[in-house]
């Protein structure tokens, strides 16, 4: 699963796109995060409180590649609903093409043409005491 500082590079662009210009009426300023990305403590901590005894519990830095504007743009549609659907349908693309420019500013492609996202997997191993 997603563990703490999953995607934070993506996190900001997009954060930052929905304060700018037309979109910033799209989105409240009381808009909660709405993914949940624990710390590896976190995660022991609540595995205890359930009667687990806790065998491997490890944050995972991962390479999330995608390739183009193309496939990142995919990613963005099919993944970042608690943002697009806020967004008039008549805009989603408009909008994540903009945040694909942002992102591309300080992550471009590599010389195959793919983006590049740091990923944090939160990996869990746990045995029940019950």
């Amino acid at each position: 699963m997603g563990g703490k500082g999953n995607a934070n590079e993506m996190v900001s662009v997009v954060h930052n796109q929905i304060k700018r210009g037309k979109w910033r009426s799209y989105f409240p300023n009381d808009l909660a995060f709405p993914y949940f990305f624990h710390s590896d403590e976190e995660y022991r901590e609540w595995l205890k409180d359930a009667g687990f005894d806790t065998v491997r519990v490890e944050l995972v830095p991962k390479d999330m590649q995608q390739k183009g504007e193309q496939g990142l743009a995919g990613w963005l549609r099919t993944t970042w609903h608690p943002y697009t659907e806020r967004v008039p349908s008549n805009l989603v693309k408009e909008f994540i093409a903009e945040i694909i420019q942002s992102y591309e500013k300080s992550h471009p492609t590599d010389k195959a043409g793919f983006f590049h996202i740091r990923m944090v997997r939160l990996e869990v191993e746990a045995i029940s005491t019950n």
